[in-house]
């Protein structure tokens, strides 16, 4: 059963298997059975498996006739005996399982007690063991047991939920055991959620609960979302939310909270697994804005992943952008982008001919270099939000449009005004060119801008002046004092009001004008003023009554 030779191995076990079956017939097993156990009959069996650990089944089939009639004895007692190191224990029990339930049966393995014996001492090892691999070899088993037989934990729930409470507490002992523990509890909900037991949520809450618990942890995040991504697209029974919820919790208070030192580190399985979500389509919109305000914050802060991000807030963004609440935040987002838009522009272009300066000299200091730097980073961020905006835009949904529309305007004119500039914004020019030619629609916009400016301003001096004037009268209708610079202001405001909507318009036919015709001109303009001067004289008498 030793030999190097698994062939040789192989067919010695046979023949002492059908010895033993010769014996049993011939009432002589017992006195076989006390040879092989008094002469380490079971100590060559167990290092022939370690030697050719292919031929366990075989190994388990001899070892059933043998101890036909202590096969309790046999599995307990006297294996414990010959391996006195707990974890070689656990380690080689683990190995029997199935085997065992191929050689004996499922119902013969449990009425022998073998089974009750070995899960009891498994929960003692992974309760109690400060031995992280004896430990992590002890919730193996248990796994094993529970998905052969689970009847086992189920019909003691305390049982089975101490046994879950053990993965949780042995994920906090070691990355190694963390792992474990892990895979095991992934086969279990994989195992659990296929024939809806019961047991399925709780298990995928305490993976949801070992991701938030250990997310500063790449390694153990990765493994978890890579699991997870496997498991939620072989099995649509499960909800997203229980997953989401939390996660994304879990990131804005340790980017919020100053006792994370640095925040939640991004990696790129993160936006995996974000961009698993986003594709699927049991996700709702509660989850689709959460995942889209998390990443929006991504987008416009940070300059590394922002590119990655984008592509799945455009995948979120037009799977639900004719849901009003979609709606709604588009259009904060949209504005707090062109504001960041509009401060990263006005500061870069402030100091463009600074820094050209700065890195021109031949021995640049490093703040000069870092200035530099951080001003084409900035550059590379307008650059991302005008492809977003060109992106959304071109969804052509018009309600949206029509809100994007004069908003990018306004920021071109608010550029142009800022900085002084008598060209339009590149970044502005190239969006409003979706909607037809950018320089006619830039121009329209700032002369309805301006138009409704001077509207304002006109209303609302005209609201002071007769506020004035009102209070320039005493109780009996009386003119109390108003000072001949009020009375100055009103007459011109007025003025201004007649000329604009009575005697602006000139017909083409006077454009050209003779000296006679001049002349005479000149002396209706005289009579014009004079005029004008009595509307307003009007004007203002009955606005006194």
């Amino acid at each position: 059963m030793v030999s190097k030779n698994q062939e040789v191995s192989r067919l010695a076990l046979k023949l002492y298997q059908t010895l033993c079956q010769n014996l049993a017939g011939k009432q002589l097993l017992n006195p076989a059975w006390d040879w092989f156990i008094n002469n380490n009959g079971l100590y060559t069996t167990i290092l022939g498996v370690k030697r050719h650990p292919e031929l366990i089944q075989e190994t388990v089939d001899f070892l059933k006739e043998i101890g036909k009639n202590h096969i309790l004895e046999l599995f307990t007692v006297s294996l414990k005996n010959i391996i006195d190191d707990e974890k070689q224990y656990l380690f080689e029990i683990t190995q029997l399982l199935e085997p065992m339930v191929n050689s004996l049966g499922k119902e013969e393995l449990k009425a022998s007690g073998i089974l009750d014996k070995w899960v009891d001492k498994a929960l003692e090892n992974s309760e109690n063991s400060t031995f992280f691999d004896q430990k992590i070899l002890a919730l193996s088993f248990l796994v094993e047991v529970w998905l052969l037989f689970p009847e086992t934990f189920e019909s003691e729930e305390a049982k089975a939920m101490n046994l879950i409470n053990s993965f949780k507490k042995a994920c906090k002992d070691s990355k190694m055991t963390a792992f474990s523990c892990i895979s095991s509890l992934f086969r279990l909900l994989e195992s659990f959620a296929k024939v809806k037991d019961p047991f399925a949520p709780i298990v995928y809450k305490i993976l949801t609960f070992i991701l938030i618990e250990n997310s500063h942890i790449i390694e153990i995040r990765g493994l978890i979302m890579n699991n997870m991504i496997q498991i939620l697209s072989d099995l649509e029974s499960i909800p997203l939310s229980i997953i989401i919820e939390p996660w994304i919790k879990q990131i804005q208070v340790s980017s919020n909270n100053p006792e994370f030192v640095n925040g939640y580190i991004w990696n790129v399985i993160d936006f995996e697994f974000m961009k698993f979500l986003a594709n699927q389509e049991k996700l709702s919109i509660k989850n689709g804005i959460q995942i889209l305000d998390l990443l929006s914050k991504t987008f416009l802060n940070d300059h590394i992943y922002s590119p990655a991000a984008i592509d799945i807030m455009l995948t979120l963004i037009s799977r639900f952008l004719k849901n009003e609440t979609m709606q709604e935040f588009l259009s904060k987002l949209i504005k707090i982008s062109l504001a960041i838009y509009f401060a990263t522009e006005k500061k870069r272009k402030t100091k463009k001919n600074k820094d050209k300066i700065k890195v021109s000299k031949p021995n640049p200091s490093s703040d000069e270099l870092i200035d530099s730097d951080l001003n084409i980073i900035a550059g590379q961020k307008n650059a991302l939000i005008v492809k977003f905006l060109k992106t959304v835009a071109e969804m052509k949904d018009e309600s949206l449009n029509e809100k994007l529309k004069p908003l990018v305007a306004h920021t071109n004119l608010q550029l142009k005004k800022q900085l002084n500039m008598k060209t339009n914004d590149k970044g502005m020019i190239d969006i409003l060119g979706l909607w037809g030619n950018p320089d006619k629609l830039s121009a329209k916009y700032e002369s309805e801008y301006y138009e409704n400016l001077a509207k304002e301003k006109l209303k609302k001096r005209e609201e002071e002046l007769k506020s004035q004037m009102k209070s320039g009268f005493d109780t009996t209708g009386n003119i109390s004092q108003i000072s001949a610079t009020s009375v100055r202001e009103i007459v011109d405001h007025k003025l201004n009001i007649v000329m604009s909507s009575s005697f602006e318009q000139k017909s083409p036919e006077n454009t050209v004008m003779t000296n006679e015709n001049q002349k005479f001109n000149k002396g209706g303009d005289v009579a014009s003023k004079f005029f004008k001067k009595i509307i307003i004289l009007l004007y203002i008498f009955y606005s006194f009554i």
